[in-house]
């Protein structure tokens, strides 16, 4: 049970990439699911003083905040539409809540210092795995090196890539290669959020400085010379640079005006703890490939979720704790703090285009709720030290 409650989280990242890797040719979706649920509430029943603990709660306001608006949200307005995938998410946020914490409690270093490396590491392989089998989406013609969707593809390259950035304790060429090969995939994959969170990688890493200019001049050379020499199609730069700022969000803007006239439909009750996966067909006016997307915006699936009270606790708690971190530590010299301050951020201006934040296995939800997680139990033990000196 001890192995189960320090590594059933790290167990979760992973899956959360693998079932979006298809040359896996495994659904691996629904039975970890349910196995990572079961996990978590055995965790809960045998160690109760501890995940119930007001001690916690206050260390952990984040993950603790959104379960009591979860718990709080169900047994209000949810009762005006009962659903089974309310019920089930509502246990599946309490199951992953929980290994969560036990995770950073039992196995803090590891999850603070090494997970991630790890994980951009396992993510290097696949990608070159991908490569070599040239994966492309039909519909796009993107490269999706292996993964089902080239903006997940994106994603996961700038993660990749800022991990081996910020993080020096890696091994040299391990990390020269891991950098190049993201920014092959980031460039490649056509993204152009992903882009520019790779660039914005950097300012965490040098803060405002020279070396931070000097890192943007090497991108810019990168992206504008390199890939016409080794024969690479740069789609992520080609899409940045025929569009105006406002396409940024143009593929996306039918199914965001769509959600947001939903959210003002059940202004008030919200459409359930489920309700952010839900479209109304009434108001798409297009195809059902687009339907099936979603809203594509974290914020506004936590709108039509919670309702207009509900989203303002939400939006307030995540971002009232961001900007403590970061007034507390972007001029923090420890490369953890940035990599975990750099991932939360990231993940808040992504969720203008993907409905992170809400879900329950989506990587960028679990990678936010990893890090903010993390740098709430370093600003306590912080505290601690503080005020064991006084």
């Amino acid at each position: 049970m001890q192995f189960l409650s320090k590594y059933s989280h790290f167990l979760l990242l992973l899956i959360t990439i693998l079932i979006v890797y298809t040359m896996l040719f495994i659904d691996l979706s629904y039975i970890t699911t349910y196995i990572i649920m079961g996990i978590g509430v055995l965790l809960s029943v045998i160690y109760p003083k501890i995940f119930f603990s007001y001690h916690y709660a206050k260390i952990f306001k984040v993950v603790y905040g959104i379960l009591l608006l979860n718990f709080f949200y169900q047994f209000t307005f949810g009762w005006l539409s009962v659903r089974l995938d309310d019920w089930m998410y509502l246990l599946a946020k309490f199951s992953t809540s929980v290994i969560l914490i036990f995770a950073i409690i039992k196995k803090t270093e590891f999850y603070i210092s090494k997970a991630y490396i790890w994980l951009a590491c396992l993510l290097t392989g696949l990608f070159l795995n991908g490569w070599i089998f040239a994966t492309v989406d039909p519909l796009t013609g993107r490269y999706t090196f292996g993964f089902g969707n080239a903006n997940w593809t994106g994603y996961l390259g700038s993660f990749a890539f800022a991990v081996f950035l910020i993080k020096t304790d890696i091994n040299k060429y391990i990390r020269y290669v891991g950098l190049c090969i993201a920014l092959i995939v980031v460039v490649v994959s056509g993204s152009r959020m992903s882009l520019f969170i790779l660039c914005f990688s950097f300012l965490f890493k040098y803060k405002i400085s020279f070396k931070l200019i000097l890192g943007y001049i090497a991108i810019l050379f990168v992206l504008l010379y390199l890939p016409t020499k080794l024969g690479i199609e740069a789609r992520a730069v080609e899409r940045f640079a025929d569009n105006s700022i406002n396409s940024f969000f143009e593929g996306r803007k039918d199914v965001q005006r769509a959600g947001f006239k939903m959210f003002l439909d059940k202004f008030v009750e919200g459409y359930g703890l489920s309700g952010y996966k839900f479209v109304d067909i009434r108001y798409f006016s297009v195809d059902d490939n687009e339907i099936a997307l979603g809203t594509h915006n974290g914020y506004l699936a936590a709108a039509k979720m919670y309702g207009i009270f509900g989203v303002l606790f939400f939006v307030g708690l995540i971002f009232s704790r961001t900007f403590l971190f970061l007034k507390k530590y972007f001029k923090s010299s420890n490369p953890d703090i940035k990599l975990h301050l750099f991932v939360v951020c990231a993940v808040l201006v992504n969720a203008m285009t993907e409905d992170y934040l809400v879900g329950v296995n989506a990587i960028g939800t679990v990678l936010f709720f990893t890090s903010i997680s993390s740098l709430e139990y370093i600003y306590y033990q912080e505290k601690l030290k503080r005020d064991s000196l006084l």
